[in-house]
């Protein structure tokens, strides 16, 4: 760059305002990645340890029929270009076994145990993400957000991080034993009748769920 193009970008304001918002960037790109993995159960997969692309491509993307080997060559070279993505954000790292999880962010939303917090930092990058970019568009079109437009099973999951609250209140409530009924208006994924019947064996429950596919989490 030409020393007199560099003054024009200080005087501008400009080079300072990109200085500004490059940490900015960088974390969009970071909440980007780590929830595309979450969502992929890439994170999951890499748990155990470092896995190499060959292993990861057949794990992610499997092979359609009739998929030739020159377009699964290039298939996982584009999966292999996206992991490095994470590699330069810092939180994979590439090894000679392969692929592995890096930063503490990532090791810590792939445990089991903090399931309910990924699926809370899944639910900010995609859907509160939709909400706050869609909504003016959405409003000039009169084209509303409805039920349908959320990710049942993920809200379920993400809502769990109340957990230790409602589990109070339910042992507040329900008696350890004797014949009780609980209604359980949106339900989600069950784990409050489950709870509630751990605590009380003579408990009978119902629980409603509008979605289909966040019912099914519940049965299971």
């Amino acid at each position: 760059m030409k020393f007199k193009t560099l003054i024009n970008l200080i005087a501008s304001g400009q080079l300072a305002l990109l200085l500004q918002l490059g940490p900015i960037f960088r974390q969009s790109y970071r909440s980007s990645f780590v929830a595309a993995a979450l969502s992929e159960g890439i994170f999951t997969m890499l748990r155990e340890g470092p896995i190499n692309i060959d292993e990861l491509y057949q794990r992610m993307v499997g092979f359609t029929s009739g998929e030739t080997p020159s377009k699964e060559n290039i298939s996982k070279e584009k999966l292999k270009t996206w992991l490095d993505v994470g590699v330069s954000l810092g939180e994979l790292r590439l090894t000679p076994e392969g692929y592995a999880l890096h930063s503490r962010l990532s090791r810590q939303l792939a445990q089991p145990s903090n399931d309910g917090i990924a699926a809370m930092y899944q639910e900010v990058c995609t859907l509160h993400h939709e909400l706050i970019t869609q909504t003016p568009a959405r409003l000039r079109e009169n084209r509303y957000f409805v039920f349908d437009d959320t990710n049942g099973e993920l809200i379920a999951r993400s809502s769990r991080i109340l957990e230790p609250y409602i589990v109070e209140i339910v042992d507040s409530v329900v008696p350890e034993k004797g014949a009780f009924h609980l209604l359980d208006v949106g339900c989600g994924s069950g784990v409050y009748i489950r709870c509630a019947c751990l605590r009380n064996p003579e408990l009978q429950a119902v629980g409603l769920e509008l979605q289909p596919v966040v019912a099914d989490l519940a049965r299971k």
